[in-house]
C-alpha cells in the first residue's frame, strides 16, 4: 500500500495564480478569456511550481493541460518542443 502524499502548498504566488485562472476563464469562463497563456521568466522563478497548482485545480474541473519544454542546446534551444 502506497504512502498518501500530502501536496506542498503554494507560498507567495496567490496573486500570480489568480492572474492566470482569470486569463484562463477558469472561474465561469469570462468574456476575456484566452485559450492559451505563455509564461516565462527566469531559471527558479517558480514557473513549473505555478504551472503544476493551476494544473491541479483545472483537472479536477475536466481541463486537458499542455505544457511544452524547450531542450537546451547551450546557446539556443527551439522553442516549443
Amino acid at each position: 500500500m502506497a504512502a498518501e502524499t500530502v501536496p506542498t502548498p503554494l507560498v507567495g504566488r496567490v496573486e500570480e495564480l489568480a492572474a492566470l485562472a482569470d486569463l484562463l476563464g477558469v472561474e465561469g469562463g469570462g468574456a476575456n478569456a484566452h485559450g492559451a497563456v505563455v509564461l516565462g521568466g527566469d531559471a527558479g522563478a517558480g514557473k513549473s511550481r505555478l504551472v503544476a497548482e493551476l494544473s491541479t485545480r483545472v483537472a479536477g474541473k475536466g481541463w486537458r493541460v499542455l505544457a511544452g519544454h524547450c531542450l537546451d542546446f547551450g546557446d539556443s534551444s527551439p522553442p516549443y518542443l
